[in-house]
C-alpha cells in the first residue's frame, strides 16, 4: 500500500510540474526543418517598459544552449564582456558576463553552456531566487528589484528549461 501511495504521489508530482513547465515555456517545432525551440511564454517585465528590465530565456534544440536574455531599457549599446549582476534573497551575489555580440538593442545575452564554462551557473539560478538584477552596458547599468512573483516565475522558468535541456 505504502509503495502504492509512493507512486500516485511521484505520478501527481510529475503531472503538476508538467503542466507548470506548460503554462511557462513555449514549445515550437519548425515545419521546415524540424528543429524545436523553447521560450518563456510570457517574458518577464520586471519595472515597466521604458526603464525597466525584460527577462527571458530561450534555447534550441542544435545544442540545448540555455541563453538568458535581458533587455535593460535606457541603457543604450551593450557589449560583449559587459556584467550582469545579480543579487539572490539569501543575499548571496554573483556576477556574470555578457556573452552576445555588441549591439544597441540593450539586450544583454548570458549563454549557460560548458564550454563558455558558465554552465554551472544554471543550478544557481535554479536553486536560489533572485531579489535584483543590474545589468551594465558600455555607459550606465539598470537595476531592478524582483517583485516575490516574478522571483519565483522566473525560477520555475529556469528549473522548467534545465529539466528540458537535461532530456
Amino acid at each position: 500500500m505504502k509503495k502504492f501511495l509512493f507512486v500516485i504521489a511521484v505520478l501527481t508530482a510529475q503531472v503538476s510540474f508538467s503542466q507548470d513547465c506548460d503554462s511557462l515555456i513555449l514549445h515550437e517545432v519548425d515545419k521546415m526543418d524540424d528543429s524545436q525551440s523553447w521560450s518563456m511564454r510570457d517574458p518577464i517585465l520586471i519595472g515597466d517598459e521604458k526603464t525597466g528590465i525584460r527577462s527571458n530565456l530561450i534555447m534550441g534544440d542544435a545544442n540545448k544552449t540555455l541563453i538568458w536574455i535581458n533587455t535593460a531599457y535606457g541603457v543604450g549599446c551593450v557589449d560583449k564582456g559587459n556584467k550582469i549582476d545579480v543579487l539572490f534573497t539569501d543575499g548571496t551575489k554573483l556576477q556574470l558576463y555578457t556573452s552576445g555580440a555588441f549591439n544597441c538593442m540593450e539586450k544583454s545575452v548570458f549563454y549557460f553552456h560548458k564550454v563558455f564554462g558558465t554552465a554551472k551557473h544554471l543550478d544557481t539560478f535554479c536553486e536560489k531566487y533572485i531579489a535584483t538584477i543590474r545589468v551594465w552596458s558600455m555607459k550606465t547599468y539598470n537595476q531592478q528589484d524582483l517583485s516575490e512573483a516574478d522571483s519565483k516565475e522566473l525560477n520555475a522558468a529556469f528549473n522548467c528549461m534545465r529539466t528540458i535541456k537535461n532530456q
